[in-house]
């Protein structure tokens, strides 16, 4: 009896596993076929440049082609390296003179994963800074914000430090927080060109942002605009002028700036829900925002100070409505997907609608039945009928696990 409950289980987790690295496969082995766009600007032209509209060259908006080799010369702050490597970078851009030195200090990228909803209420580090230590240095405790107010655990005895919370406590009312905090945000940690510290909402909607320096609490509520409450904090700790980027329920983008700006960014189809990535660029000239969801993606140019200069837009196939991507639906009744990001792991499945996958399954059911019958098992024994069972529930997957796994005599 033990070896069938262990079998069952051993089962249950192939099918766990064939769901991730099937549909993989089969993705990797079919999404080449369809066609991508993405967007470019150039420093030179001035002109948007696309990717993917046609085999071999890249094209800008007014049509004209170029080879690969000419698009790099069109975009010379993200394609430095290879035009070193030729000898071809300039000495001016746009009449400007630049260096590589000058080019490398001023790119920057940060890609923000919408469909990964940040980091909400948990206990976190704040590193200690401004002292005569050089840079900044972790301390023995982890932050929370719980409804007993802000406090600092301990990791050495396990215990709450009262004195030290007690400090940042009586701060943070002085400036009207009501715990518990919602959601906490940041990266306070060593290695960072700037520590910005932690961010959290309280139960109010009201967003504060805590620091360590020389042994005291640095503590700060930051007015919001539009009475916007915060979905996310995407904290940019290595930017020299930004410190986060702020989305609200708006579907407004609001940049908080390093000395303590908060910027609106100009983004009309924005919408939170809806789109998957938010891709910030930048680089001597402009600040450039990339918003993606599958098969459309728009880009926003900005200059120095977040004006906007233009913008566009351009579809590209979807994967998911091409003949690979709607014969998945019908082979696999769910897909696993794992990611590994700052905050941890993390792991989702997605299925597909009951209409599709539930033919293939009952096929594969009546197959392992019609084996089973070839074998002169008896299918009345209720471990064979929970065979049949996993095979209609879990399609493809589980005939491979009973497969694997067939019952010993």
């Amino acid at each position: 009896m033990t070896a069938k409950v262990v079998r069952i289980i051993m089962i249950l987790l192939t099918v766990f596993i064939a769901s991730i690295v099937l549909p993989d496969f089969y993705k990797t082995s079919f999404r080449r076929n369809v066609k991508y766009v993405s967007l470019n600007y150039s420093e030179v032209t001035k002109q948007f440049v696309i990717w993917g509209l046609k085999d071999g060259v890249l094209l800008d908006t007014l049509g004209n082609e170029y080879s690969r080799q000419e698009y790099e010369r069109m975009v010379p702050f993200s394609s430095m390296p290879q035009l070193l490597k030729r000898n071809e970078f300039p000495d001016t851009v746009a009449g400007v003179p630049v260096t590589p030195q000058l080019v490398a200090e001023n790119n920057y990228r940060h890609i923000v994963n919408l469909t990964e909803r940040g980091r909400y209420y948990a206990m976190s580090p704040l590193v200690h800074g401004g002292t005569d230590r050089i840079g900044y240095i972790y301390t023995n405790d982890m932050m929370r914000v719980n409804r007993n107010g802000i406090e600092f655990y301990n990791c050495e005895d396990g215990r709450v430090d009262k004195e030290k919370s007690a400090l940042f406590d009586q701060e943070l009312r002085k400036l009207g927080y009501c715990p518990p905090a919602k959601k906490l945000y940041g990266r306070s940690a060593t290695g960072y060109k700037r520590d910005d510290g932690l961010f959290f909402v309280d139960s109010k909607d009201q967003l504060f942002q805590v620091r360590y320096h020389a042994y005291k609490p640095d503590c700060r509520k930051i007015e919001l605009p539009d009475q916007i409450k915060l979905r996310r904090v995407e904290c940019e700790p290595d930017h020299p002028e930004v410190v986060a980027y702020l989305f609200g329920d708006n579907n407004g983008v609001y940049i908080l700036t390093v000395d303590n700006q908060i910027i609106k960014l100009d983004l009309d189809e924005f919408n939170y829900d809806q789109f998957k990535v938010f891709d910030v660029m930048g680089n001597l000239f402009y600040h450039m925002i990339s918003i993606q969801k599958d098969g459309y993606e728009k880009l926003y140019i900005f200059d120095r100070d977040y004006k906007l200069l233009d913008k566009y837009g351009v579809h590209s196939d979807v994967y998911e409505e091409s003949a690979a991507g709607v014969v998945e639906g019908f082979l696999f009744p769910f897909v696993t997907s794992t990611y590994s990001y700052i905050n941890g792991y993390y792991i989702s499945s997605e299925g597909q609608p009951f209409v599709k996958f539930i033919w293939l399954n009952l096929v594969l059911a009546g197959v392992l039945l019609y084996i089973k019958r070839r074998k002169g098992l008896n299918v009345k024994n209720p471990f064979h009928i929970i065979d049949l069972f996993m095979v209609v529930a879990f399609g493809v997957f589980g005939f491979i696990g009973v497969l694997i796994y067939p019952i010993r005599k």
